[in-house]
């Protein structure tokens, strides 16, 4: 499973929460593609296994309740939220820096690469990925719309 960021205009949350029944046809396919013309922003936020370890898990630990909640419910912020959402981000950045139990070495690393490049490649990734969401983040509030992480 993988995480997503999308910001969506409020008024189409009721066409974005009920996709047609029945699941498969070109209904389906028809919605799909309205879907995806409502969508202001998406795209992919981190692998299940690095969301849980690098995102939520600190997050719950030093108690940022939004980032905290993606892994067990998803997200979804407006208004005020987005600016926490927003400092929450920050301070994880922040925790990824400066705690060293906070990094991931990125399997596209070289094996034979030390420890030490292992560790930057994967803040590197951490960071580009927070990039996603404070591209979301800021759509998000330009547009006055609602931020969904799935």
């Amino acid at each position: 499973m993988a995480f997503r960021v999308s910001v969506h205009r409020r008024e189409d949350d009721a066409f974005l929460n009920a996709p047609p029944a029945g699941g498969l046809g070109e209904d389906l396919d028809a919605w799909l593609d309205e879907a995806q013309q409502r969508t202001l922003y998406s795209a992919p936020l981190g692998a299940d296994g690095t969301m849980h370890a690098f995102w939520c898990t600190p997050a719950q630990r030093l108690g940022w309740r939004q980032l905290a909640a993606i892994y067990g419910h998803g997200l979804q912020a407006s208004g005020d939220q987005l600016v926490e959402l927003l400092i929450e981000l920050d301070h994880l950045e922040q925790a990824w820096t400066s705690d060293p139990t906070l990094t991931v070495a990125r399997a596209e690393t070289p094996p034979d690469a030390d420890s030490a490049t292992r560790v930057e490649v994967g803040r590197a990734h951490l960071t580009e990925r927070a990039g996603v969401l404070r591209s979301a983040i800021s759509i998000a509030i330009e547009a006055e719309a609602v931020l969904t992480i799935s």
